[in-house]
């Protein structure tokens, strides 16, 4: 072989590695995006126990919308997992935040979707690996700033504790009773600045744009899956206390009537529950008789419709977007 074609041959060779290699470059960011991403627990930042205030719930005088009410906490992470690709906020991770709303009597969907605002709810395809694993053990970023005593990494339940606390303060600064529309908007504006800026009379419209859509894609999820939060409404609030509750939820339901929206959505979504209501009644009918279907329509009717009445309220007043 002459020293010519040795050098063609090589030449080809070389030429032929570097499109593999280019090839391979190309292909190794979709490797990285559609590999399962997961990260050793050892490599999570530690939690340091910290000894945080004790709860100091929000009275029952305040509006049901921004107080605790029961959730089913799956329709939430599915929401979550469905639009923040690998988040690292799980099943785990809800329930501990919704015990912690529970004990300051705080709408948990007010505290998830802080999550969401702060820090895309820890998913490491949106805000990358350093972040998402910096702050999971301080997701709603509670003491983060200069000069502060606090640890970095708190972990999760002192981490919500500081966020409710926030909220508990903004909260009663408010009037207690029924709240009007521009109510709910006015506390929404309160709570973006003193949560962000720390002040009352700021506001921050970005962080404030996210919470309030956030809130609402969680409680269209509950809506979604009526069943399932119904089961959670039976299981957490006894039989005793359901009138209690239909109560709230009724007078939470006159005073945002006021808002022609609102008007308008309740009118929507009741003609749709009717449609149900009359088709589960055919159906109970074919199957059990139609004495059954008579007996058994009233307490579903009562029961899904006061499910369907509390997750609309939420859907609607606890976003309360204000104008920006």
């Amino acid at each position: 072989m002459s020293a010519d074609e040795a050098l063609s041959r090589d030449l080809r060779r070389l030429r032929r590695a570097a499109a593999l290699f280019m090839a391979f470059l190309l292909l190794l960011p979709w490797f990285f995006r559609y590999v399962p991403l997961s990260y050793p627990s050892w490599r999570l930042p530690r939690a340091l126990p910290q000894e945080m205030p004790a709860p100091q719930p929000i009275p029952n005088t305040y509006p049901l919308p921004v107080r605790w009410v029961p959730v089913p906490v799956e329709a939430f992470e599915r929401w979550i997992k469905e639009r923040y690709p690998d988040s690292l906020v799980g099943l785990e991770e809800l329930v501990i935040v919704n015990e912690v709303a529970r004990r300051w009597n705080i709408n948990p969907s007010i505290l998830v979707s802080i999550i969401g605002a702060e820090h895309s709810f820890l998913s490491p395809r949106i805000v990358g690996w350093d972040h998402a694993v910096r702050y999971y053990q301080n997701p709603f970023s509670y003491g983060v700033f200069k000069g502060s005593k606090l640890p970095f990494a708190i972990g999760w339940e002192a981490s919500a504790s500081g966020a409710a606390s926030i909220i508990s303060k903004v909260i009663l600064t408010m009037p207690q009773g029924d709240w009007t529309p521009a109510m709910y908007a006015e506390f929404w504006r309160r709570l973006s600045g003193y949560y962000v800026r720390g002040d009352l009379n700021d506001v921050a419209p970005i962080w404030l744009r996210n919470v309030s859509v956030i809130s609402q894609g969680l409680w269209r999820a509950t809506m979604a899956d009526p069943k399932l939060w119904t089961r959670a409404l039976l299981d957490a609030i006894p039989a005793a206390q359901l009138p209690g509750f239909v109560g709230d939820v009724l007078r939470a339901a006159r005073s945002l009537a006021q808002s022609d929206v609102v008007r308008q959505t309740v009118i929507r979504s009741a003609e749709k529950f009717n449609q149900a209501m009359e088709r589960l009644q055919a159906w109970l009918g074919e199957k059990a008789g139609k004495p059954v279907a008579d007996a058994v329509m009233p307490m579903v009717v009562t029961v899904a419709g006061v499910a369907l009445t509390a997750a609309m309220l939420m859907a609607l007043a606890v976003p309360g977007v204000p104008p920006i």
